[in-house]
């Protein structure tokens, strides 16, 4: 019976180094040269990529197993039939063809004998490694997008910074000859007041900047992968770096939102940020911004005109 079917089986040879790439053989997927090991983004990125190389293989090499089974048994019943081999001898050869391609391809990584050892198991394990390969793909999204709320907090705190700069830049750059003296000073304290007094941001300006930082957390809010509690938590501790003022009144009316709603909550003592922004919904931000930041508006900038007086 071997005999008869190798006599009836197209004779192809296997893909050699020389012969042009098969469909099945992806070059895309050779080693890399090793990277940055120490970063943990990079190395967990490296771990997944393998594990999805390594389930489609398993995937094609049971596939190809199940194949080869089918053609030889067609071929074992077509052998008589001289009429249905020469119609379909050339299809026949091609796909032949795949399946040692396949077969070549899978051993060079290392996987020559997966689909003829695995049996019953087999799709118990594809599963198992498809679950794995999405709980990996599930946690590198989530670290990729808390990297991402840190580096916008981080542009976020450069932007005020160097907003500040520039304006003491501007203040330096005045000439000796229109600084007023010591005489004058002395002479004209009520002129020289005002001057010394005034903050480098407006209270106005300062409102608009935390809304319109609000409004960009928001934003990013709609395609986190991040519970409310610690999105807010990054929220309130970016606010507290651009404008320590602004952010304790935010974080004492949201305080003052999660106790109206939650009578038990006044009980409790939060012994960090993290811990009272466990009991914060991402809304409790958006509904104190407008309330205490949009429509009270002139009461916050009288609150903050008063902070700026004292501080200087």
């Amino acid at each position: 019976m071997h005999k008869r079917r190798r006599r009836s089986m197209p004779a192809t040879p296997l893909p050699s180094a020389s012969s042009p790439p098969s469909p099945f053989t992806d070059t895309s997927c050779q080693p890399r040269p090793p990277g940055q090991h120490d970063d943990r983004l990079q190395s967990r990125a490296e771990a997944l990529a393998k594990m999805t190389l390594e389930l489609n293989l398993r995937s094609v090499s049971v596939l190809a197993h199940g194949l080869e089974k089918e053609v030889q048994q067609l071929v074992a019943v077509t052998n008589d039939n001289s009429q249905f081999r020469q119609r379909h001898e050339q299809r026949i050869a091609q796909v032949w063809r795949e399946i040692l391609a396949v077969k070549a391809s899978i051993a060079e990584h290392g996987l020559g004998s997966v689909a003829a050892r695995e049996s019953a198991h087999t799709l118990h394990h594809l599963g198992a490694l498809e679950q794995r390969c999405k709980d990996d793909a599930t946690t590198l999204r989530n670290d990729l997008t808390t990297e991402i709320a840190q580096l916008k907090g981080l542009f976020d705190n450069m932007a005020a910074k160097l907003h500040h700069l520039s304006s003491a830049l501007d203040a330096a750059s005045m000439n000796p000859a229109q600084r007023p003296s010591n005489a004058t000073q002395a002479s004209k304290p009520a002129q020289a007041s005002p001057r010394n007094k005034a903050p480098r941001h407006s209270p106005k300006q300062r409102l608009g900047e935390a809304i319109s930082s609000t409004r960009r957390w928001h934003r990013d809010h709609k395609t986190t992968k991040l519970q409310d509690g610690p999105f807010v938590a990054s929220y309130l501790r970016q606010q507290s770096k651009r404008d320590p003022v602004l952010a304790v009144m935010i974080q004492k009316a949201i305080h003052r939102r999660i106790q109206s709603r939650h009578g038990h909550y006044t009980a409790l003592r939060p012994r960090s940020l993290d811990d009272f922004c466990r009991h914060v919904e991402w809304d409790d931000v958006i509904d104190t911004v407008k309330q205490e930041l949009i429509k009270n508006e002139h009461q916050v900038i009288a609150v903050l005109s008063r902070s700026a007086d004292q501080i200087s």
